[in-house]
């Protein structure tokens, strides 16, 4: 199994623990906010949940993590994966930390989206990166652009 199908495998497991965990009618609405449209193709969403997805309820989290992947260069799968590079959780912890500040989702909710990491990663990436803005103005106007381009 490639890299690839391997994380497919992860995201379709991920999906049905979601499924389980919230009621039905919400479903369609928590899965959006979790799945950029480019991670994880529609017709595997279909595959899983049995229903058709609308995209483009989600438009701020997949604007930001589309910013984010473009402006770091790391594909939304690499920031996933628990990698512990400096370039790799710099990015991801930017993510994080725009997703808390510039969403309604929940800090558990963001730290799905990365690959099952726990809440307190996510408040850990948000403390991290408003501390690093206040000591180091090239994390400031890294933050600063980011959000203009959101």
């Amino acid at each position: 199994m490639d890299f690839e199908e391997k994380q497919l495998e992860e995201l379709k497991m991920n999906i049905r623990r979601i499924a389980r965990q919230h009621n039905r009618e919400l479903l369609p609405q928590k899965i959006a906010d979790f799945v950029v449209e480019n991670f994880a193709p529609k017709a595997i969403m279909q595959e899983v949940i049995g229903e058709d997805i609308e995209y483009g309820k989600s438009m701020m989290v997949d604007k930001i993590i589309g910013i984010v992947v473009e402006y770091y260069g790391f594909t939304f799968a690499k920031m996933s994966i628990k990698s512990r590079k400096r370039e790799i959780v710099h990015a991801r912890q930017i993510a994080m930390y725009l997703l808390s500040t510039r969403t309604h989702l929940s800090l558990k909710s963001i730290g799905e989206m990365f690959g099952n990491m726990d809440h307190t990663t996510v408040i850990h990436a948000r403390d991290s990166i408003l501390y690093r803005m206040g000591n180091n103005t090239m994390i400031k106007k890294e933050i600063e652009y980011l959000n203009r381009q959101i």
